[in-house]
């Protein structure tokens, strides 16, 4: 709420401010104090669940997970209604409001935890690793990890070298 004069104040004007004020206030009124997908949607929304309402919620979810298309509708009141899960996309965008509504990064929801495991003092604690993870190809290894460049294949040198010998290379 913006303050325009004193005892008085307007309602945000954005449709941004207005979801993320609505998600506020329903997450101060209920007892839930993790993340439930459809609460969530629930509270961005708001009681007005109107077409205009859901379409605004919508476009902004999808903005929040880089999606070109919103999300439909009619699948944001199933999920809204229970009748259908959150997923995939959704999920990870309902993640991201979640955290941006409890004073976090808003990227910080977007992504699944996972464990991490790295040479000591190299990754903080509670890092966002922003990447993908790929297989290392050398046969034996079978190592999952996230590459420091585009055209890095292999986990590491060694196993590099190693699966060029195994291909008759001198290395």
């Amino acid at each position: 709420m913006t303050k325009n004069a004193p005892g008085r104040s307007e309602p945000p004007t954005s449709p941004t401010a207005r979801a993320l004020a609505r998600l506020r206030v329903s997450m101060a009124l209920s007892p839930v104090s993790r993340m439930e997908p459809r609460e969530v949607l629930i509270g961005m929304v708001g009681s007005d669940t109107s077409l205009r309402r859901v379409r605004e919620a919508s476009a902004l979810l999808a903005r929040s997970v880089r999606r070109s298309e919103p999300f439909s509708p009619s699948y944001l009141y199933n999920v809204m209604e229970g009748r259908q899960p959150p997923a995939g996309e959704l999920l990870a965008a309902l993640r991201a409001w979640w955290e941006h509504a409890n004073g976090g990064h808003h990227l910080a929801g977007a992504f699944e935890p996972v464990q991490v495991r790295a040479v000591p003092g190299t990754v903080a604690t509670g890092a966002l690793i922003l990447g993908h993870s790929v297989r290392c190809p050398r046969e034996g290894c079978g190592i999952d990890f996230v590459p420091r460049t585009q055209t890095q294949r292999f986990c590491s040198r060694e196993c590099q070298i190693l699966a060029y010998r195994s291909k008759g290379g001198n290395a």
